[in-house]
């Protein structure tokens, strides 16, 4: 027999995500994201080449889809952990 058993697969659990690491990463990012997203909007409205448009359109889209799952996981682990208090 193995001593050492498999972990079972699938998601990982989600663990607390106030502590230091995961504050300093927000802080971080959010007011990135938020100027990548300016970044978009301007690409957008005054494109210097037709490329410049599909480029602010793909960044808008790759930090809204970040943003949305970040605010959404705490959200639900939110609400997981009044449950289960």
């Amino acid at each position: 027999m193995d001593s050492n058993p498999q972990k079972p697969m699938g998601f990982p659990v989600p663990t607390y995500q106030w502590n230091a690491k995961n504050i300093a990463i927000r802080v971080f990012t959010y007011p990135l994201c938020l100027c990548v997203l300016f970044l978009g909007i301007y690409a957008l409205l005054n494109p210097p080449k037709v490329k410049c448009v599909f480029a602010g359109i793909g960044t808008m889209i790759a930090v809204s889809i970040y943003l949305y799952a970040d605010v959404r996981f705490l959200l639900l682990s939110k609400k997981r952990k009044g449950l289960h208090s």
